[in-house]
């Protein structure tokens, strides 16, 4: 579908998101779901310089530097918990993990950092077996 037939179909559509397979979406985030299984992976909002004209558009490639994050008051509190959950799953430390929590009240952000914490130990056991299994080293050796 070309541009200028989506704004005609939906005049007062504002931007859209288009995948490099030319595949069209509504909202950007179904857009970089189709665009991970593509080869190239490029997602170009269409925006339509005159809502409800339905004649101009341009086109702008969505990167992260030029996508505008909503605000944190505009989210609902599900998308803050979800917010919190990503930030916990990339703490590196036990202890960073336990004091993104100290304050927690969301079960979904407890039950998420408890499972960080749970991979995290694990990956410290197995640190330790593979160290503790490995043969020393002999004078020749080095």
């Amino acid at each position: 579908m070309q541009n200028d037939q989506v704004f005609k179909q939906h005049p007062n559509l504002e931007s859209y998101y288009q995948t490099s397979d030319e595949t069209n979406f509504f909202k950007d985030s179904d857009a970089h779901v189709h665009a991970k299984s593509l080869k190239g992976k490029r997602v170009t909002e269409i925006v339509n310089e005159n809502p409800g004209a339905a004649n101009v558009s341009t086109k702008q490639t969505v990167t992260k530097a030029n996508k505008t994050a909503p605000k944190l008051d505009d989210l609902t509190p599900m998308q803050k918990a979800k917010l919190r959950i990503e930030a916990i799953e990339v703490l590196e430390t036990v202890e960073a993990v336990t004091e993104a929590l100290k304050d927690e009240t969301a079960k979904t952000v407890i039950a998420a950092g408890e499972a960080r914490i749970e991979a995290l130990e694990l990956d410290a056991k197995i640190l330790e077996s593979e160290a503790a299994t490995e043969p020393a080293k002999t004078e020749e050796e080095e």
